[in-house]
């Protein structure tokens, strides 16, 4: 578990943690509870999927023992901000779009790491939302 620093409470959920770019390069799954003031929340990032955020917990006790429990969960969005997830917006990005469009672009227009990015093509290509030609990434016709 970790406790952010009142500063970085806008930080990535583990970007704080001391030698971050390894946990995260080694975990699948991460579980990251953070305290801002006196409320406590839950940030589950995994590879394989779209990260929850701003799930608010409180610790509470029952006789001898301790337990978390939810209070609060918000839908699909980080406690401190409503910024569309990763996915959303290269989503979005390839449905205005009028041609195919790179990596580059995409990475330009979503403002998001490559490697992020190239692993939510290569899930959006596999579920058949997205196509890859030549040309760059394109939203299939339904």
């Amino acid at each position: 578990m970790h406790h952010a620093r009142k500063g970085a409470a806008r930080a990535r959920a583990g970007q704080a943690l001391r030698g971050s770019s390894e946990f995260h390069a080694w975990g699948d799954s991460n579980l990251y509870i953070r305290r801002i003031g006196d409320q406590l929340s839950l940030t589950v990032e995994q590879r394989a999927a779209v990260s929850t955020a701003g799930i608010s917990l409180a610790l509470e006790s029952e006789g001898d023992a301790l337990a978390l429990r939810v209070t609060h969960r918000q839908a699909n969005a980080d406690a401190t901000s409503a910024r569309p997830c990763a996915e959303d917006r290269v989503v979005r990005a390839l449905t205005e779009a009028t041609t195919p469009l790179s990596v580059a672009e995409l990475r330009r227009s979503c403002r998001i790491r490559t490697a992020t990015l190239c692993e939510i093509l290569a899930h959006l290509v596999s579920v058949g939302r997205v196509r890859r030609s030549p040309a760059g990434y394109r939203l299939r016709s339904e």
